[in-house]
C-alpha cells in the first residue's frame, strides 16, 4: 500500500509520527509520503514550507520507506 499523508504539519509533532506508526502497524506499507500544504494555506503563523519539509525529514528517519513530497512547494 502507498500512503499519502497530507496536512499543514505546523509543526510536525510526535502525534504525526504516532499516526504514521499506527498506519504501519495496521497495513503493509510499501511507501509512505508526507505532503505538507503550501505556504498560501490560510492558517495563522504557518511556518515556511521549506522549514516544515526539513522537520518532516527528521520524522522520516524513524519510518521505513518514508519521504516528504515538495509538490506543494513548487
Amino acid at each position: 500500500m502507498k500512503v499519502l499523508y497530507g496536512g499543514s504539519f505546523n509543526p510536525p509533532t510526535k502525534a504525526h509520527l504516532k499516526i504514521a506508526e499506527k498506519i504501519y502497524e495496521k497495513f503493509d506499507v510499501e511507501e509512505f509520503v508526507f505532503l505538507p500544504t503550501a505556504n498560501n494555506y490560510q492558517k495563522p503563523n504557518l511556518a515556511p514550507i521549506c522549514d516544515r519539509i526539513t522537520m518532516l525529514t527528521f520524522i522520516c528517519k524513524h519510518l521505513k520507506n518514508a519521504s516528504v513530497s515538495d509538490f506543494e512547494a513548487k
